[in-house]
């Protein structure tokens, strides 16, 4: 039944999760310590969160503000949101009281649900937030009488959460993912296993779009998430030993200190079978090392939070290419272009360049917006930079005759250099100097026949800092201090 949903052109995760509750309702949705809620419950639960939206006056259109830690009930209200056909913009609690108060209202929030830490660290910006307060804790007193919610129609361009993301301006803008991007990646996802088996560790933060690419596809396909409120390395091998995790996403930061642990070889985690990561350079030491002694697959994504051209290396298939990010994901075009939009030859210079499989849809109601992937119109972005600033003059003519959109960064042909986060204010020329780094891998790189993207040493990407993970994991990615075959 499940397989005949996701062969539809479109669909929603909500009825998903209606049909795995009618199929398996004493099946666990979301673990979180020694707490459960089955799909029965989170069916029930997700009906009196929308019917309470709605008898507040929500639905299609409007938009609600979570900034919380992760929880079953943050999880519950996220997917109960768009039952009602309303977005969700999750917010980090990390952020300062007034960027926070700033993203709800630029997300034009009616409601903001947050917990006691998020609601303390808020009180100086308090007087800022115009929107309803609802705390986690007592979400009872809020649901009250709410049971069944009236049906909504779900589009395919209907916003499905706007996730603030600041790239190198320090700004946060609002980037809103369409129903039809999130549809996409849940039918894309089902090749790597996930189903009523799957068994899934979240320890990075459900505002982060990094933890939503493991959460959603889990929690569609009717397998059991389980929620770290915060992450530790010992405590998560307890954790995926002791509920026999199957699938992960972690940051580079992450394995690091969990290969780094003097004991990791005594914990069994021999039912994992696919770990991925993202939102940073993973360098090729450490992924060796996680390839050698960590069971299960290792798949690396690098792309867009807007989404659009993204990459995936299977560094279990390609130990040889490890310090690649790998090749494109099938229905993205990644190619490299000279100053005429001609597609160069393989190790010659070009710009890298993408076509857009899935369209954005333009702005959204504030200019501070941006529409990820999946609807109608054209946006291009710049790739690894501030992806923030569209730009309609970046599109290029490419081979065939197809759009691309620009990827702000010049490259061997055939093989990407990971774009370096840059200040705004630094001459063209400049922003595209190849580094010596950069200049001795292309030379290596020649005489690899597989075409892939490679990723130099670069700074830490923002989204490790937002996970909560300390300003140790720069250094510790940087060094590549994990014990492998090329490791020091």
């Amino acid at each position: 039944m499940v397989d005949d949903w996701i062969a539809r052109p479109f669909g929603t995760i909500p009825e998903l999760i209606g049909l795995h509750a009618a199929r398996a309702p004493r099946h666990a949705a979301l673990i979180q310590d020694d707490r459960a809620l089955d799909y029965g419950g989170l069916d029930t639960l997700m009906d009196r969160v929308a019917a309470a939206l709605q008898r507040d006056g929500l639905g299609p259109g409007a938009a609600i503000a979570l900034c919380a830690a992760s929880s079953i009930e943050y999880a519950a209200v996220f997917l109960g949101a768009l039952r009602a056909g309303v977005a969700v913009a999750p917010l980090a609690p990390s952020a300062t009281p007034e960027t926070i108060a700033a993203m709800a209202a630029d997300a034009e929030a009616t409601h903001f649900f947050l917990d006691d830490a998020a609601a303390k660290a808020l009180a100086p910006a308090a007087g800022r937030l115009a929107a309803r307060r609802v705390a986690l804790t007592a979400l009872d007193a809020w649901l009250a009488t709410a049971k069944t919610p009236r049906p909504i129609e779900a589009t395919p361009e209907a916003p499905f959460n706007i996730i603030y993301s600041s790239g190198t301006t320090g700004t946060p803008k609002g980037i809103v993912q369409p129903n039809a991007m999130r549809w996409a990646h849940v039918v894309r996802s089902a090749v790597y296993g996930y189903g009523p088996e799957a068994i899934t560790l979240i320890s990075t933060p459900l505002y982060s779009n990094t933890t939503l690419v493991s959460f959603l596809p889990t929690i569609a396909l009717g397998g059991s998430v389980v929620l770290m409120a915060k992450f530790d390395a010992r405590r998560y091998l307890e954790i995926a030993q002791r509920r026999r995790v199957t699938h992960t996403m972690l940051v580079p930061v992450q394995y690091q200190r969990i290969m780094a642990l003097p004991d990791f070889d005594g914990f069994d985690l021999s039912a994992f079978r696919t770990k991925f990561s993202t939102s940073a350079p993973f360098s090729a030491a450490l992924k060796a090392d996680v390839v050698a002694r960590w069971p299960g697959a290792l798949n690396e994504y690098y792309g867009m939070t807007e989404g659009g051209g993204t990459c995936v290396l299977f560094a279990h298939e390609h130990p040889d290419k490890l310090h690649t990010v790998g090749r494109p994901a099938p229905g993205t075009d990644i190619r490299l272009i000279d100053a005429e939009g001609r597609e160069v030859a393989p190790g010659a210079i070009g710009e890298v360049v993408e076509r857009l499989p899935e369209r954005s849809g333009g702005g959204a109601r504030r200019p501070s917006r941006r529409r990820g992937g999946g609807g109608g119109g054209s946006a291009f972005g710049a790739m690894g930079r501030d992806a923030g600033r569209l730009r309609g003059g970046a599109r290029r003519r490419g081979a065939r005759g197809r759009d691309f959109a620009h990827l702000g960064q010049r490259a061997p042909g055939r093989h990407a250099t990971h774009p370096r986060r840059r200040d705004r204010r630094e001459p063209a020329e400049e922003r595209h100097r190849q580094s010596a780094e950069a200049r001795a891998a292309r030379r290596l790189r020649r005489a690899l026949p597989v075409e892939c993207l490679t990723i130099p040493r670069a700074r830490i990407h923002e989204d490790e800092s937002r996970c909560g993970l300390g300003a140790r994991s720069a250094a510790a990615n940087r060094g590549g201090r994990a014990r492998g075959p090329e490791g020091g």
